[in-house]
């Protein structure tokens, strides 16, 4: 075989382990169950590292929230 035809099966073979690589980063990507673990897996190393910040999140989340729903209600009794 000549030195192109060797130099085409190269770029050929690279070509579709590029392609592979392509098409197995998609299928992670679009695997939930997979991704939903490592968001929960996240979640909780961060959770254990930093406690005091979640807490400090759920309370002001909380607090925003009763603050909300109290703008709404009352203005729905103002109107009657």
């Amino acid at each position: 075989m000549s030195t192109g035809t060797n130099e085409l099966r190269l770029h050929v073979a690279r070509t579709r382990e590029d392609l592979e690589d392509t098409v197995e980063a998609i299928r992670d990507k679009l695997d939930v169950k997979t991704h939903a673990l490592r968001v929960w897996a996240t979640f909780r190393r961060d959770l254990k590292a930093t406690p005091g910040a979640f807490v400090l999140t759920a309370v002001v989340g909380t607090a925003v929230g009763a603050v909300v729903i109290t703008s709404v209600v009352r203005e729905r009794m103002r109107r009657g």
